[in-house]
């Protein structure tokens, strides 16, 4: 069989060229999930992330009706992506989609710790916007949201002056003369 023995048609790899220095590999292929390269907040931002999808999908606001019988089924609820909340279900999404794609290794030029920021700023704004206008009945799975969104926003912020502060540090490094500092010429010229 031609495909076993390692022979190949002009133009394409065969099996025996896979893997093989000076092979190209196809842009469709992932680079796989390398959780090491991601910072612990980035990790903790997306699970919060998640938790908070699923917080949105439970009731966020409550009533019981007592009709002085005994109905089981005498309570509404809302969940809290009824109304404005859809807008927080999809800020939510974006946002574990954008820390997702980090942890997938997929290259983006574009500041990823100010994106996860705006998106966890807008997260705590509209999710504090939905507990205002829906504010009659409020239930349990409406102060976790809120709780949720405030860790969210928390980590954000912490992530950008992470990020802001390492970039500050190798700057300054870099602007640092070697002839006056012999430790800069042997750190190069970045950390």
């Amino acid at each position: 069989d031609r495909r076993d023995s390692g022979a190949a048609s002009a133009g394409s790899p065969g099996i025996a060229d896979r893997g093989k220095p000076g092979k190209e590999r196809g842009v469709s292929q992932a680079k796989g999930f390398d959780m090491s390269k991601v910072s612990t907040a980035s990790k903790i931002l997306l699970i919060a992330g998640v938790l908070y999808i699923i917080d949105l999908f439970l009731p966020w606001q409550r009533v019981c009706v007592d009709l002085g019988v005994d109905l089981p089924g005498a309570c509404a609820s809302a969940s809290g992506a009824s109304g404005i909340g859809v807008l927080n279900l999809l800020l939510a999404i974006a946002l574990v989609a954008w820390e997702g794609m980090a942890i997938g290794s997929v290259e983006i030029n574009a500041p990823k710790a100010l994106i996860s920021a705006a998106l966890a700023g807008a997260i705590v704004v509209f999710t504090l916007l939905k507990i205002i206008v829906d504010s009659e009945a409020l239930y349990l799975f409406a102060w976790i949201g809120i709780s949720l969104a405030l860790v969210i926003g928390y980590l954000a912020v912490v992530s950008v002056g992470h990020n802001i502060l390492t970039h500050t540090i190798k700057d300054l490094a870099d602007r640092v003369r070697p002839d006056l500092n012999p430790i800069a010429e042997t750190l190069g010229p970045s950390f």
